[in-house]
């Protein structure tokens, strides 16, 4: 019986020691239970914290989508411009196409008056000539009947 309670002494030592090892397991496991609970609250808090800039950032990205729409509507208001303005300009070409053509056709028109005039000139001053010599040969004429009818009166 000794050696039985001695077994049993022994048994329940080693019983002891493993309830002993047991309770610290269990206040190992707690304390690593706190620390998982501890790191899951950090996780969430980060999720949360990662939500919330991840909405920033959507923010701000709707913002520069808006400002790139905004600055694309401008583009094509001012390409519309453009074209506007181009219409315009070759419309303007066209019109100093059609003054360049008509003030070429005036000088040429200018020229040929200018020809003709000096041609009239020239035919006014031939006449005038004509005429004065015309005149003179006619005081000659004049004269020779004078003195052809002086000398025919004193004959």
């Amino acid at each position: 019986m000794s050696s039985i309670i001695d077994g049993m002494q022994v048994l329940n030592a080693q019983i002891g020691r493993n309830i002993e090892t047991s309770v610290r397991f269990e206040a190992e496991l707690f304390k690593i239970n706190r620390q998982y609970n501890t790191l899951t609250d950090m996780v969430f808090g980060m999720q949360g914290e990662m939500r919330q800039g991840f909405l920033a950032v959507d923010r701000q990205f709707e913002a520069i989508e808006r400002r790139f729409d905004a600055v694309d509507q401008r583009f094509d208001n001012s390409d519309e411009r453009f074209a506007a303005l181009q219409i315009r300009l070759d419309a303007i070409l066209r019109r100093l196409d059609e003054v360049e053509s008509i003030s070429h056709e005036s000088a040429d028109i200018i020229k040929e008056l200018r020809i003709d005039s000096n041609r009239q000139h020239n035919e006014v001053l031939n006449a005038l000539q004509i005429g004065l010599q015309n005149k003179t040969a006619l005081e000659e004429l004049t004269e020779r009947v004078a003195e052809l009818e002086r000398r025919l009166s004193s004959l």
